[in-house]
């Protein structure tokens, strides 16, 4: 996750477009990234191509909404992801035998596609709904979990004070996040020092 400074801030479609992209490159100008988008960030064919494929719930729809819908330019959303530029140019490519176009296009930057060339996903949030819920882990309580250790695999009633353990579980980014000191809020309340003074007491 990149989080830009105040001047930096991704505010206008412009901005969207200038680092996410959900269409298949230009194989003669981009060769290269043609190639990587085919290999990596094409979303595998479903829905009515292929009802058996991991993301689709129920035989019925994909999990993961692809197809896209065709979009001519970059939508902010309310309060959610932008809906990205999936323009009907008329380019596609072929995909473990079905021909796929821009609305199976996962979301990606062409620099960092072309320069690791790997499966990389990017979004951008920028509404409050999306931010709060990114942020919201690193501030919420511990995850706790209930574990029992039995050597004897007989079933036997279960005392729960003896045999159980209440236990603080702490992913790695949290740790990493705190052993250097990351910062987790720029704003700050305005704290003034008040002095109080009580007749006959001790001033505090």
């Amino acid at each position: 996750m990149l989080i830009f400074n105040y001047g930096h801030k991704i505010s206008s479609v412009a901005h969207v477009d200038k680092i996410v992209s959900c269409e298949i490159p230009d194989e003669n100008k981009y060769p290269y990234l043609y190639y990587v988008i085919f290999k990596h960030n094409m979303h595998s064919s479903c829905r009515d191509l292929n009802q058996k494929n991991a993301c689709m719930e129920a035989n019925k729809c994909c999990k993961n909404k692809y197809p896209k819908d065709y979009c001519n330019t970059t939508i902010f959303g309310d309060n959610s992801y932008p809906l990205y530029k999936h323009r009907d140019n008329g380019i596609s490519i072929k995909v473990r035998g079905q021909m796929l176009d821009n609305r199976w296009v996962v979301p990606y930057n062409p620099y960092l596609s072309a320069k690791f060339d790997c499966h990389i996903n990017v979004e951008v949030c920028s509404s409050i709904k999306t931010v709060k819920n990114l942020y919201k882990y690193v501030y919420k309580e511990h995850n706790r979990i209930n574990f029992s250790v039995d050597a004897n695999e007989r079933e036997k009633e279960i005392d729960e004070i003896s045999a159980y353990q209440s236990v603080r579980w702490i992913s790695p980014p949290e740790p990493m996040w705190r052993i250097f000191s990351f910062n987790l809020a720029e704003i700050y309340l305005t704290v003034y020092s008040l002095q109080l003074y009580i007749e006959n007491h001790h001033q505090v």
